[in-house]
């Protein structure tokens, strides 16, 4: 073979990676991949057969980063918050040009036992350490609350710690969303109701007796006159 000829291609080809062929290039392709996942079992119980909450979840994740099933299974609306899961969460911080690391953990006994958060953002001087005790879930009515806050008592001081300190931190990266674990702690809201009015009954007038006997006397005679 000489110098002049092509040499055979024989690299391999590097194809686009699936979750990025999967994107939503417009509206239109984002409800059509809305109304197919819709009716799929990989997707949380809760999204099913909903294209519509299926759609907003795929937005959210579009502005955080996040691939469609990487959205659908971190972005969760809690208590009409939207919300994304604890590893979600820490997934958009840790994917910034910002983040350098964070450190979490629990620390202490008793009421002043709290879960912390350290995180060092790139381009600050100094890590940033937010805490969440027990005496503060005391105050905030979460302390033996039913669920997580008994089965795991820790890891919710931990989890709290790590909302508030990623938030503080990266809020550009989150957009305002908060952790599932601070959704849950917000009060539901419930519809109100729609007040039952019962109408007033007004009292029928009363016929006087003599009345009665007047009306009863003139329809006798009108019988007799009808017989003669």
């Amino acid at each position: 073979m000489s110098d002049n000829d092509e040499k055979p291609n024989t690299a391999l080809t590097v194809q686009q990676p699936y979750s990025e062929a999967l994107r939503p290039r417009n509206m239109n392709d984002a409800m059509e991949l809305s109304k197919m996942l819709a009716s799929s079992a990989f997707v949380p119980a809760n999204l099913r057969g909903k294209p519509g909450d299926i759609f907003a979840a795929l937005a959210y994740g579009a502005e955080l980063g996040l691939a469609p099933m990487q959205a659908l299974h971190n972005v969760a609306v809690i208590n009409n918050k939207p919300s994304l899961y604890g590893d979600g969460l820490v997934a958009v911080c840790q994917a910034s040009p910002n983040y350098e690391w964070h450190e979490e953990g629990v620390k202490g006994e008793g009421d002043e036992r709290y879960g912390y958060c350290t995180v060092k953002r790139r381009g600050r001087p100094e890590p940033v350490t937010t805490k969440f005790s027990v005496a503060d879930a005391k105050t905030a009515g979460l302390w033996k609350k039913s669920g997580p806050w008994t089965t795991h008592p820790d890891r919710m001081l931990m989890s709290k710690a790590r909302g508030f300190g990623l938030r503080d931190s990266f809020s550009d990266a989150l957009k305002g969303l908060i952790s599932s674990d601070e959704a849950q702690d917000y009060p539901s809201k419930t519809p109100a109701k729609a007040e039952v009015v019962t109408p007033k009954v007004v009292d029928a007038p009363v016929v006087h007796q003599a009345v009665i006997d007047t009306y009863s006397a003139k329809a006798g005679t009108n019988k007799k006159e009808e017989k003669s």
